[in-house]
């Protein structure tokens, strides 16, 4: 499993998305999904114990975060558990690192967005929940001040300072695209294409090239 994943960086990720490599795509997730499925029936299977469950999934964080990024961007929308499952696994062996930190952002964002569209989340889970973990983390990362509204107000600072963030990916030079591929997601459910992860891809191709031609104009 750490052998497939390594073969295929982030920025390779986002080439294909933003080339509109639909046949490629797919297949990548239908491997990541099986490599998932396996390892989880041996986890059943095999490991008792759950907190070295806990430990054998984030080993394996690359491979379900392709398959989450790919279902996320294949289906046009945001998956409310997502974040939140990287989020857990990063926890294990990264507690209040900067992916930590933007994982779990996104994850209250995500439960946020599930509200306004009258989702609700499983029992025991609520916005309010994530929020209160990202503010921990934040603690945890900055040291925890006596003003709770403070420490609330540089947990939103940080975040918004690593925008754009995407399941745990930042692009803070650009140079993966990622922004533009955001903007073009985004446009594509905005119009109520059928072909979400095609229309985007275009979108966002179209974009390179403009930005190419301008710098070298």
């Amino acid at each position: 499993m750490q052998e497939w994943s390594s073969q295929l960086d982030t920025p390779q990720l986002l080439k294909l998305m933003s080339e509109g490599s639909a046949s490629e795509l797919s297949e990548l997730q239908h491997k990541a999904n099986q490599l998932i499925t396996q390892l989880e029936q041996q986890l059943q299977q095999q490991v008792t114990d759950p907190l070295l469950q806990q430990w054998l999934r984030a080993s394996a964080y690359a491979t379900y975060a392709v398959a989450l990024r790919i279902q996320d961007f294949r289906s046009g929308l945001r998956d409310v558990n997502a974040a939140q499952q990287l989020a857990d696994s990063v926890r294990v062996f990264a507690p209040a690192s900067e992916p930590h930190l933007l994982l779990l952002a996104d994850s209250a964002v995500r439960a946020a967005e599930a509200g306004q569209r009258g989702e609700a989340l499983v029992a025991g889970d609520s916005q309010e929940l994530r929020v209160q973990q990202l503010v921990r983390a934040v603690a945890l990362r900055y040291g925890e001040p006596r003003d709770l509204n403070l420490l609330t107000q540089l947990a939103g600072a940080v975040t918004a300072s690593l925008s754009p963030h995407w399941l745990g990916l930042t692009d803070l030079d650009g140079q993966m695209g990622l922004q533009g591929l955001l903007t073009a997601v985004a446009a594509a459910q905005q119009t109520g294409s059928s072909s979400t992860a095609a229309a985007a891809g275009t979108a966002a191709r179209q974009q390179q090239q403009e930005q190419q031609h301008g710098s070298s104009s």
